[in-house]
């Protein structure tokens, strides 16, 4: 058993060819906690759902989606985890169902590292949901709960945020140490990023009145936020909406902080589109992580953490794409590969 600490996973971009400085190196050795999200990319059964618009991923469907490309997709992403060195927590999107969840838990590669899960269903038309998986060793949820996105404009579904709290580290003791765990994938630029843009504002408004309720309860609430967003940190959305900011000394008292914000400013992404690295995945804290005079929990951010998890082996080696994330499908064509997003992840070290 290693020592304790907490991961959570957040997608996160690195590349080879395009001009651009990811973090290459393997995650720092023996951290405290280690927060991480992932955007999986279509982590679906090969069984039909029929309340769901599933077709594109069956056998007979235009991907051939076989059990054995599934029992494949399921070995990738537990490698990812282990190569993270096996997380407390990681935050995921885009995935299918319980059973998939359980399945990627229950692989041989990850079986005997105690992960649990938090899913619900969302309205999503074609099913993918987000969830949490942690290590029940060293957090213990006592409050799992999914809320919904509503729009103006009727007939749009999309992901619910998924909303945990619980007990972080090995010695449980409530109150000082309870983390509440917000995971998000807002509604993406499909139709273009300025005319979808008001579904992204609307995923904002929902996210931010969750942090506004959990900070009325206590103002030194320790909050974190991670997700698939589909804008980056200088976005509208995330700015103005959402009140994340990137510079510590310019918070209000609310504001959370965007540790991402930074690796945005170098260029730096965890999805590439269009040769173009784009810092979709975040995550994001409450000030009672990182501020002395709001910190009352044994843990708070690692300064500089922030990291884009990017290793040679999930980006693709030649071709037309090389130097992309290692996707498992280009169109219709099977590439064999881990996501078309990156994982991202931060560290939480104890208080001194």
């Amino acid at each position: 058993m290693k020592p304790s600490r907490l991961i959570i996973f957040l997608p996160l971009l690195a590349m080879a060819c395009i001009s651009q400085n990811q973090n290459e190196t393997a995650p720092v050795e023996d951290p405290d906690i280690r927060i991480a999200f992932y955007n999986v990319e279509n982590l679906f059964d090969t069984k039909d759902d029929p309340a769901t618009e599933d077709e594109e991923f069956l056998p007979a469907g235009p991907k051939q989606w076989t059990e054995e490309r599934y029992q494949q997709k399921l070995k990738n992403l537990a490698a990812v985890v282990a190569g993270l060195d096996y997380p407390e927590m990681i935050g995921l999107a885009e995935i299918e169902n319980q059973q998939v969840l359980q399945d990627l838990v229950d692989h041989e590669t990850l079986a005997n590292y105690s992960y649990d899960i938090v899913h619900f269903d969302s309205p999503d038309a074609r099913g993918i949901d987000v969830a949490l998986l942690y290590r029940s060793t060293f957090f213990s949820p006592f409050l799992t709960q999914a809320f919904k996105v509503t729009f103006d404009s009727g007939g749009y579904q999309t992901r619910d945020i998924l909303e945990v709290s619980g007990i972080l580290g090995e010695d449980k003791e409530e109150g000082i140490n309870t983390l509440t765990v917000l995971v998000n994938h807002w509604p993406s630029r499909r139709g273009g990023m300025a005319a979808s843009e008001p579904r992204r504002i609307a995923a904002a408004t929902r996210a931010r009145a969750l942090v506004d309720e959990l900070l009325t309860v206590d103002p030194n609430a320790n909050i974190i936020l991670m997700g698939d967003f589909n804008d980056e940190p200088d976005n509208r959305s995330m700015l103005t909406t959402l009140e994340a900011k990137g510079d510590p000394a310019v918070l209000d008292d609310n504001d959370l902080f965007n540790p991402m914000y930074a690796l945005k400013e170098q260029g730096k992404g965890s999805y590439l589109f269009r040769g173009q690295w784009d810092m979709l995945d975040q995550i994001m804290l409450s000030q009672a992580l990182f501020k002395a005079e709001k910190n009352k929990s044994d843990f708070h951010y690692k300064e500089g953490s922030a990291t884009i998890f990017s290793q040679e082996w999930l980006l693709q080696q030649e071709g037309k794409y090389q130097g992309y994330p290692l996707r498992t499908y280009g169109g219709n064509e099977y590439l064999g590969g881990y996501s078309d997003h990156l994982p991202v992840y931060i560290e939480l070290e104890a208080t001194k």
